[in-house]
């Protein structure tokens, strides 16, 4: 298919565009009954990001002196005849140079870390091919969110993308079950997650949440050389509960499509849900769209990216810019009390240039993102960011 949502969770690949990275088969053996195969795989990131932006009547220049974005080490083993898949990523990384404190590589979280079974090969079974599964896994809920940071065409997520990554407060993926059907050009995906919000591993004394995704390979119907369409659902339900997972959602319906023909790439993606804060200013309904278009201008090695997006909330202060650097930057360059950049209308528009060195496995990009944030049509926001990152995995 063009795009799976096991894209993100998936195992590491068979062959690498690099041949001097490290293969990471550590154990290939198709007759031993127990275990066929294990694999080692890690991805590196590290990016800067210059903002120059205008909040609360005050202009200002930030820099993030460079930050460790992710180191992501992990396992994957092909078990018993093929019949399970185990599958480990932790997140190493704790960077807040940005924020003028610490970098510490230390254990952070487990991003993944789950077993999956293959009942069609269990049970011969008809219709297709079945999987179930239980661990921390991602839950395949916008465009964005399922492409994997490996393979990302733009530095960072959008705003509304990124509150679609849905997570636990230590960052990791929930843990819960599900099952996995994929026939023909259709693949569906069904899950209960845990609202606990435990960065190792988890329990189900919380809340609980629902994931429904199904997916079309659509290119017969467009007649291009790869296409993609898909609906998901999610909702949480966290009433007289603790905790919660990231996001503040109680629901989020999401839609999206990618198109690819010659050197062309188009997605889109469509978002409509309902956030359930404890702050009234920050409740209600909210939406987004996400649009980007790719152009290679050297075919696999140097790639053109232009990306609009556009949240909305009939909240006063119901989204946010992408927050991973706008706070902090008007925290850091503005007296106290900082202003808020929250608002109830966000658009953005980012230009970059990709320059695959090796592939996907070595890669830098870079861009500039330009956001605008108002809250009751008054601005909040408005700054040009500038990205740089370098990317790396096998």
């Amino acid at each position: 298919m063009a795009c799976s949502f096991a894209r993100e969770c998936a195992a590491p690949a068979e062959t690498s565009a690099c041949p001097w990275l490290p293969p990471g088969t550590l154990y290939d053996n198709p007759d031993n009954p127990f275990i066929q195969k294990l694999s080692v795989f890690a991805r590196v990131h590290y990016q800067y990001a210059w903002i120059d932006g205008e909040s609360g009547g005050h202009d200002f220049w930030y820099s993030n002196h460079g930050e460790i974005r992710r180191v992501w080490p992990g396992l994957h083993a092909s078990l018993a005849n093929g019949v399970l898949a185990a599958h480990y990523e932790a997140m190493l990384e704790d960077d807040r140079h940005p924020s003028h404190g610490d970098r510490d590589l230390s254990y952070l979280a487990n991003w993944a870390l789950y077993l999956e079974w293959d009942l069609t090969k269990t049970f011969s079974l008809a219709g297709g091919n079945w999987w179930l599964g239980y661990g921390k896994r991602c839950l395949p809920l916008a465009e964005e969110v399922l492409d994997s940071s490996k393979f990302l065409p733009v530095v960072e997520r959008t705003a509304i993308s990124n509150r679609a990554l849905i997570t636990t407060t230590g960052g990791s993926a929930p843990l819960g079950a599900w099952i996995r059907h994929q026939a023909g050009p259709w693949e569906t995906f069904a899950g209960l997650y845990t609202t606990d919000s435990a960065a190792y591993w988890g329990n189900w004394d919380d809340g609980t949440a629902v994931v429904v995704e199904t997916q079309r390979d659509i290119s017969d119907l467009t007649g291009t050389d790869a296409a993609v369409a898909a609906l998901a659902f999610y909702h949480t339900d966290t009433e007289g509960r603790d905790e919660r997972l990231s996001g503040d959602l109680n629901w989020l319906a999401s839609a999206w499509a990618i198109v690819t023909e010659g050197p062309w790439t188009l997605r889109g993606n469509l978002l409509f849900g309902e956030a359930d804060s404890s702050n009234p200013l920050r409740d209600g309904r909210v939406w987004g769209v996400v649009g980007t278009l790719e152009r290679w201008l050297i075919q696999d090695r140097l790639e053109l990216v232009g990306r609009y997006h556009y949240q909305g909330s009939r909240s006063p202060q119901g989204i946010a810019p992408y927050a991973r650097y706008i706070g902090w930057a008007v925290a850091q360059e503005n007296a106290p009390p900082a202003p808020s950049v929250r608002g109830d209308e966000q658009h953005g528009l980012y230009l970059g240039l990709n320059w695959l060195l090796c592939g996907h496995n070595l890669k830098l990009l870079t861009g500039a993102e330009w956001d605008h944030v108002s809250s009751d049509s008054t601005e909040v926001y408005d700054g040009l960011t500038y990205w740089m990152s370098m990317r790396m995995f096998f």
